[in-house]
């Protein structure tokens, strides 16, 4: 989960006077109103199935096949930092998808607290949202819990400064944004201890930094 290597381009974003940066992309950020809007790092990946992380569900991956995912990251308390997966399991149905049903499995297999959503039935979240099924799973049933209500409250990460600006800065569809108020406590965890030394200049002059991840790793 440690970022350094692989990483290509970074982005530093505060706000924009530009109207058409301060909303997200929906269609290629998807996935992104499920997250809960307490997050302080979120990973999108356009492939589940080639990610490769050591600190991620190897298992929820591969049965994700080659959907679009996200994990965010959260703090849990005590400092301790845990992550929230965020499937697309297909078109909005309410027949059970073949990935949905095996990211259920999965999840229950490894006691994660998971849920199958229609995205339908929540119109807050934008049109493409609304058109597919999605599974979120999380060691943490709270996190499950809170992205469902924030779903119904149409409430989201893409509604924290500066994060909608960061989204249009780059056009890889497999990026990495972390909130610069916790670039310190993400360091070691989501960030390598070298990258801490900038932690002072990013908090001073960003609210958010994005990356674009070229190889869909981190080492």
């Amino acid at each position: 989960m440690l970022v350094g290597i692989g990483v290509a381009v970074a982005f530093l974003y505060s706000g924009s006077e530009d109207p058409a940066e301060k909303t997200v992309d929906e269609g290629r950020y998807l996935l992104l109103p499920a997250v809960p809007s307490d997050a302080v790092a979120v990973m999108c990946y356009s492939e589940a199935d080639e990610v490769e992380n050591p600190l991620f569900s190897k298992e929820l991956f591969r049965a994700a096949k080659s959907s679009r995912a996200v994990v965010s990251v959260h703090h849990s308390g005590a400092g301790v930092l845990k992550p929230f997966y965020v499937f697309d399991a297909g078109r909005s149905s309410s027949d059970t998808s073949s990935v949905a049903a095996a990211l259920l499995e999965t999840a229950a297999a490894q006691g994660l607290h998971a849920e199958l959503l229609q995205g339908s039935r929540y119109p807050s979240a934008g049109k493409h949202f609304a058109s597919r099924s999605i599974v979120i799973a999380s060691e943490l049933e709270n996190l499950v819990k809170s992205s469902v209500r924030h779903l119904q409250e149409g409430v989201s990460v893409m509604d924290a400064s500066g994060f909608a600006e960061a989204s249009h800065a780059l056009t890889s569809n497999d990026v990495l944004f972390i909130s610069n108020d916790h670039v310190r406590r993400l360091t070691g965890a989501v960030l390598t201890k070298s990258y801490s030394r900038y932690a002072p200049f990013f908090q001073r002059f960003a609210d958010w930094t994005i990356f674009s991840i070229g190889n869909k790793e981190f080492k």
